[in-house]
């Protein structure tokens, strides 16, 4: 994830579609993520190899116990990999809101085109930002000012259709339910979603604008009408 971070902020500095500052936020989202795995590993460490007899006594008997008791070792294995869960970005580059999912990780369902292709979200995304609309088609749905700006940023711009509702040409069909179920407790259904698949924005129609305007502030990126004359 570390190279995840880096990697598509390099991209966007290297086409200068963002100012070489938004290499800054490396450190300021990935710091709380590293600490927290090496305390992980530290503590993974004292356990295999403990530093006292009576650490050692202790850990074998915890797992005499894990292994022994019914459903032991299946609880104990649910606790490691609720360690390996990938924890919210709380600072950087994102847009946060009151209530959104600005920060998280987006989910991985399985999706269906139009096509009848059946394939995990990520493969309709594409390898850069992706703006993503749930039951809304940003392409045709946005505001033509936020339009450009995405369009400037070389976006993807992806519609999904509620589970049951048969997609469109371009857009993909939720076949799981997965992906409306984790926005279910929210009202807005666009989401900017980062190369690394962390949420950046997660808004409505109304604050489309505004978010666009931050999210591109945050990049730094140029203002898009100058950069279309410059490149003209």
């Amino acid at each position: 994830r570390d190279a995840a971070n880096l990697a598509w902020k390099l991209t966007l500095v290297v086409r200068n579609l963002a100012a070489p500052g938004l290499l800054d936020s490396y450190e300021l989202e990935r710091r709380g993520h590293v600490q927290r795995l090496t305390a992980i590993a530290n503590d993974l460490g004292a356990v295999i190899q403990p530093t006292s007899s009576w650490r050692a006594a202790l850990r074998d008997a915890f797992f005499t116990v894990v292994n022994t008791v019914p459903f032991g070792r299946a609880l104990f294995d649910r606790y490691l990999a609720t360690t390996l869960h990938v924890q919210p970005i709380l600072q950087g580059i994102l847009v946060p809101a009151a209530s959104s999912l600005a920060g998280h990780y987006l989910v991985q369902p399985i999706v269906r085109s139009a096509a009848g292709r059946s394939a995990p979200l990520d493969d309709f995304l594409g390898s850069g930002l992706a703006v993503l609309g749930y039951g809304i088609d940003p392409c045709t749905a946005l505001p033509a000012t936020a339009r450009a700006t995405w369009q400037h940023l070389e976006a993807r711009m992806l519609q999904v259709t509620p589970a049951g509702t048969a997609p469109t040409a371009g857009a993909v069909e939720d076949i799981t339910g997965a992906l409306g179920a984790w926005l279910q407790p929210y009202d807005a259904r666009l989401l900017v979603v980062r190369p690394d698949r962390f949420c950046a924005a997660h808004f409505d129609l109304p604050s489309a604008v505004a978010v666009t305007a931050a999210f591109a502030q945050l990049l730094g990126t140029p203002d898009v009408e100058s950069a279309q004359r410059s490149s003209a």
